[in-house]
């Protein structure tokens, strides 16, 4: 069976029709262009329907990805068949014209079987190939106009799309923290080239073994956790404890430092011993503590690899607030205030020093840094160990520091690496080996990312950089009327979920990356209005301390602080309203924030969620809860 008897016999069978053959010109007359248009469209108006159903099913709405991409193939499908279809009807009718009496009835084949696989063959190639391979081709023209639309519109609102502009002009290194010497090796490195088994290779692999083994605590000498009620206090005697371990047992796994703890024989000085524990990273502190110092800090991030920029430097910044932690809290014990409140103001700047970073996960770090610092100084509040100076010193550097500012500041970066690791991948298939797609949860299986087509990177592309402009727009808004009036919008509304809904595609092949990535960065910004809170809490903590030195008691309410102490108090930036705060009956007091769900709980720890807490509640060391603001 010939390419035209295949065409001409399909469309004139009622059979393939069921019996609903369209209207079509005498044998011998024209197949005209507007009637192979309007079966076109009437192919493509079954595609839509087919779409709307599929629509309708999977999204619960009528407007959705299978609608245009099935009107579009059926469109596709009817360009191919009825245009060559047209061409053959045309030839024919040219022929009958010159000889009427001539005999066009195709011949019965002599292997039916043969003419049936022909047939089938002859439909795959013009039914799915060719219209698959037409639709892929204008997708792709589609997505690169999409996209040149939407980068010339966020070019357009003065938006920063790429590392250049985010960072700005270079920081010279005597005001940048991040180029400090201690930490130049941790990028110094440089990749294989693109492809499977791509590695890294360090140039000073001492220098960054060293750095990482003496700043991280390992894991197995951290003391076990206490159960039952608790405050955040440092427990020296079971660190003096874990360390004394460390330095008896003969360990091939243990680091290398572990030989040089000596101890005395005298083991009722626990924060001494802390101290010579700590003490095996006293050069990596004494380095980091000057560099903080600088008025700024920006490591050099090798940003122009996008997603795949190495960030080892992330684990070690935590690990050092650990270690200011332990020391500051020895130094306490000791009855050294100056020397613990050196180190707490280095813990709160070392908390800071991954502030202009525009990367997610460094502001998350940032985030956790804030956390251990502000637990350090909690150490002192604890004991009535700050004076007036102090106090007043750590208030106001706590009220400089913002994390919602730079979760904005990160969301610009993840669009920036998002837009220049999609535009690679479109350039070179190849440059990102793997597969994409859930491995656990069922629905679509995985597919090599190299042989995603590039109208769908394309479209990746413009979903990623959607989500995140949206996301940044959203926190954009929150910061709009803060601190005065606080937040304007809720934890939720800042959410990845509620960004993707916005999104109208968070199931559609065209929002794939956009939404694997999203569950990543869900609790961002809750974990950042958490940690804007902890520190305007923990500044309001040292104005109540301050207040305690001058006047002996802690104040019946929060606006007596003012002005002497506090500017104003602040609102709570959950809910807008002031914070909740009574003194108590032990000599302390109570003061807490309404928490993610925005509502006054009484004070109550206790959540319906377990990993959350109803009111975050700033603890006091006579009473100790199960759990803990920090």
């Amino acid at each position: 069976m010939t390419l035209p008897q295949f065409l001409l016999t399909y469309i004139e069978s009622r059979w393939v029709w069921c019996g609903f053959r369209p209207p079509l010109p005498a044998r011998n007359g024209r197949f005209t262009l507007a009637r192979g248009l309007a079966m076109t469209l009437g192919q493509a108006l079954v595609g839509v329907l087919i779409g709307v159903v599929a629509s309708l099913v999977l999204f619960q709405r009528v407007v959705a990805w299978p609608l245009w991409t099935l009107g579009l193939f059926s469109a596709c499908q009817g360009i191919v068949g009825y245009g060559l279809t047209a061409f053959f009807w045309n030839r024919r009718a040219a022929r009958l014209q010159a000889d009427p009496g001539l005999d066009l009835t195709p011949q019965p084949a002599p292997f039916p079987v043969v003419g049936f696989l022909a047939g089938m063959i002859y439909f795959v190639v013009l039914a799915v190939v060719i219209p698959g391979a037409l639709l892929l081709g204008i997708e792709n023209l589609r997505g690169d106009f999409l996209w040149r639309q939407d980068r010339a519109r966020l070019l357009k609102a003065g938006e920063r799309i790429d590392f250049r502009t985010i960072l700005g002009s270079p920081i010279p290194a005597d005001q940048n923290a991040g180029a400090a010497a201690i930490f130049q090796p941790f990028f110094e490195y440089v990749y294989q080239p693109w492809g499977s088994g791509r590695t890294a290779e360090w140039r000073d692999t001492n220098a960054l073994r060293q750095f990482e083994e003496r700043v991280r605590i390992p894991h197995d000498l951290y003391p076990k956790s206490k159960k039952g009620a608790v405050t955040p206090a440092v427990d020296l005697a079971a660190w003096a404890d874990a360390y004394r371990r460390l330095a008896a047992k003969s360990d091939p796994e243990a680091p290398s430092w572990a030989a040089e703890l000596k101890f005395g024989s005298d083991t009722n000085k626990p924060a001494e011993d802390v101290l010579t524990g700590v003490s095996v990273a006293g050069k990596q502190l004494a380095a980091i503590c000057e560099a903080s110092a600088r008025p700024r800090s920006q490591f050099p991030i090798h940003y122009e690899e996008g997603f795949e920029a190495l960030l080892r430097h992330l684990a070690s910044l935590k690990a050092i607030n650990q270690q200011l932690e332990l020391r500051c809290a020895a130094h306490l014990e000791l009855g050294r205030p100056e020397a613990a409140f050196e180190d707490a103001q280095c813990a709160l700047r070392a908390a800071e020093l991954a502030r202009e970073e525009p990367l997610l996960i460094s502001q998350l770090v940032r985030i956790a840094q804030g956390g251990l610092a502000v637990r350090t100084i909690w150490q002192g509040l604890a004991r009535h160990s700050w004076n007036d100076s102090q106090l007043a010193s750590l208030q106001e550097q706590l009220a400089k520091t913002h994390y919602l500012t730079g979760l904005v500041l990160a969301f610009e970066g993840e669009r920036a690496s998002g837009i220049a690791t999609m535009e690679k991948w479109i350039e070179s298939p190849r440059s990102i080996s793997g597969v994409i797609g859930p491995t656990d949860s069922g629905g679509i299986a995985q597919l090599p990312t190299h042989l995603l087509p590039r109208a769908m990177l394309r479209q990746n592309q413009i979903g990623l950089a959607r989500y995140h402009s949206q996301m940044i727009a959203t926190l954009r808004s929150a910061l709009s009327n803060a601190p005065q009036s606080g937040l304007t919008v809720t934890s939720r509304e800042c959410s990845s979920t509620a960004a993707m809904e916005k999104l109208h595609g968070e199931r559609s092949p065209y929002r794939m990356i956009a939404a694997l990535l999203a569950p990543a960065t869900g609790k961002a910004a809750a974990k950042a209005f958490r940690s804007e809170t902890l520190m305007q809490m923990a500044a309001v903590a040292c104005a109540l301390e301050r207040y305690r030195l001058a006047k002996g008691t802690f104040p019946g309410k929060l606006e007596e602080l003012a002005p002497a102490y506090l500017a104003e108090p602040p609102l709570d930036p959950m809910n807008r309203q002031p914070y909740r705060y009574h003194r108590t009956d032990d000599g302390w007091f109570e003061l807490y924030s309404a928490g993610l769900n925005g509502q006054d709980d009484q004070g109550s720890l206790e959540s319906k969620r377990p990993e959350e807490q109803a009111d975050w509640r700033w603890p006091v060391p006579s009473r100790p809860e199960k759990i803990n603001l920090f």
